[in-house]
C-alpha cells in the first residue's frame, strides 16, 4: 500500500512535529475535501504555521492513495495558497450523510410552467378571505413585488414575461378588479417596475408593454385617490420623460393620440362657467322665496361671477349664450325696496358693465350685443311698469266699490 509522498523545495523543521497532525482522522493525507481542512483543534500559531501559504507553496509533487486512477498516481498539489483557517470534516466523509440538492425559486416556478402561472392569481384579487367578508388589498401589491424579485434574478422570467404579455394581462385583471386594489404600494411597484427595466439592457421591449397597458393605461388610475394620480403623472412628466432609454420603448404618437385620450374622456372637467348651468342657477334663485338666506345666496353667486368675469377674459364665455341678459336682469330687482335688494341690483349691473366692455373691445359685432342688452333690458322695464299700472288701477278699483 503508497502511503503519503511529498517532496518540497526548502528544510522544513516544523514538518516533522506537524506531519501526523496533517495526515487527519484516519491516518490518510487527502482524504478531506479541503486542502485547510482538519479534525483537529489547533492553536493559532500552529494554524499560522501551517496554513500561511508557505508549507503549500514549497512542495514541489505530492502524491496520496486517495488521488490515483486505477495503477496510476496522480499529482494532488495545492494550487493556490490556503487561507489561515481549518474546515470542520466534510459532511460527506461521515456515515449515513446524503447529499441535499436545493433549487433557487425562479427553477421551482420554471418547473411548473412559468411565471404565466401567477397571472391567473391577479383575477382572483375581488376574492373575500375566509375570516372577512372584504378582499384583501395587500395581495396585489405582494403578487407584483414577487414578480419584481423574480424578473430582476432570472432573464428566462424577463423573456417569459415579454412572450406571453405578461404585463397586459395585469392591466386587464386590474382594470377589471375593484379600484380598492390600486394603492400607494402597488404604484410603487409599478414605477419600481419602470426604473429597473429603463436601466436594463434589454428591458426596453418589457418596458414598452409597462407603459402600454399599465402606466398609460387610465381605466385602472381613475379610481385611484388623488394623490396616487398626481404621483403617477408627475413621475411621468418629469422621472420618466429625462430617461434616454424610453425613446425607444415608447411610442411617440401613439403614446400622444393615448395621453388626449386620457385627457378627452376621463379628466376633461366641463367649464364650471357654461350658461346653461348658470341659467339653472338663475332660474333657482328667481323662484325661491325671498328670504335673508336665498339674497345671501344670491350675493355670494353674482360675487363669484364678478370675480372670474374680472380676473379671466376666457370665463367670459357667456357672452355666447342667447338672451343671458334676461335671466341676468331676473336677479335684480328694478325697484329695489332696501338696501340688500340696491347691493345685488348694483351687483347684476358690474356684470353688465363687464361683459359689454369686453364684447364692444374684443369681440367681432360686439355692438349687436349692446342693441339686444338695451331691447331686452326696456321690455324689462316696460313690462315692470305695466305690473305696476294694473295693480294701481286694482286697487283704485276696489277703493272706490
Amino acid at each position: 500500500m503508497l502511503g503519503v509522498l511529498a517532496s518540497y523545495s526548502i528544510t522544513v523543521k516544523e514538518l516533522k512535529l506537524f506531519f501526523s497532525k496533517l495526515q487527519g482522522e484516519n491516518g490518510q493525507w487527502g482524504t478531506f475535501k479541503y486542502k485547510a481542512e482538519s479534525d483537529l483543534l489547533f492553536a493559532e500559531h500552529h494554524k499560522t504555521l501551517l496554513y500561511d501559504g508557505k508549507l503549500s507553496s514549497s512542495i514541489s509533487f505530492t502524491y496520496n492513495p486517495c488521488a490515483t486512477d486505477a495503477q496510476l498516481c496522480l499529482e494532488s498539489s495545492p494550487k493556490d495558497n490556503a487561507s489561515i483557517f481549518v474546515h470542520s470534516p466534510h459532511a460527506l466523509m461521515l456515515q449515513d450523510v446524503k447529499a441535499v440538492v436545493t433549487h433557487s425559486v425562479q427553477s421551482g416556478i420554471h418547473s411548473i410552467g412559468g411565471m404565466q402561472v401567477l397571472f391567473p392569481l391577479f383575477a382572483q384579487l375581488d376574492y373575500c378571505r375566509p375570516s372577512s367578508q372584504e378582499p384583501d388589498t395587500s395581495v396585489c401589491c405582494t403578487l407584483l413585488s414577487f414578480m419584481m424579485e423574480l424578473l430582476k434574478n432570472s432573464v428566462a422570467m424577463q423573456e417569459q414575461v415579454l412572450a406571453c404579455k405578461g404585463f397586459l394581462v395585469i392591466g386587464y385583471t386590474l382594470e377589471k378588479s375593484s379600484k380598492m386594489h390600486v394603492t400607494r404600494p402597488v404604484l410603487d411597484i409599478v414605477l419600481a417596475f419602470s426604473r429597473y427595466l429603463s436601466n436594463l439592457q434589454n428591458g426596453i421591449y418589457l418596458l414598452k408593454q409597462l407603459c402600454d397597458h399599465i402606466m398609460f393605461n387610465p381605466a385602472i388610475w381613475i379610481h385611484a385617490p388623488a394623490k396616487v394620480q398626481l404621483m403617477l403623472y408627475t413621475y411621468l412628466a418629469t422621472e420618466f420623460i429625462s430617461t434616454v432609454t424610453i425613446y425607444n420603448a415608447v411610442r411617440r404618437v401613439g403614446t400622444v393620440l393615448q395621453i388626449m385620450h386620457t385627457l378627452k374622456y376621463y379628466y376633461w372637467v366641463v367649464n364650471p362657467h357654461d350658461c346653461k348651468i348658470l341659467k339653472v342657477i338663475a332660474a333657482l334663485l328667481k323662484n325661491s322665496p325671498q328670504s335673508p338666506e336665498t339674497m345671501e345666496v344670491r350675493r355670494v353667486f353674482l360675487s363669484d361671477m364678478i370675480k372670474l368675469f374680472n380676473n379671466n377674459r376666457e370665463n367670459r364665455s357667456l357672452l355666447q349664450c342667447s338672451v343671458w341678459q334676461e335671466w341676468m336682469l331676473s336677479l335684480c330687482f328694478v325697484n329695489p325696496q332696501n338696501n340688500e335688494e340696491q347691493k345685488i341690483t348694483e351687483m347684476v349691473y358690474a356684470i353688465f358693465r363687464i361683459l359689454l366692455y369686453h364684447a364692444v373691445k374684443y369681440e367681432w359685432g360686439g355692438w349687436r350685443v349692446w342693441v339686444d342688452t338695451l331691447s331686452i333690458t326696456h321690455s324689462k322695464k316696460t313690462c315692470t311698469h305695466a305690473v305696476n299700472v294694473n295693480l294701481l288701477c286694482n286697487h283704485s278699483t276696489r277703493s272706490r266699490l
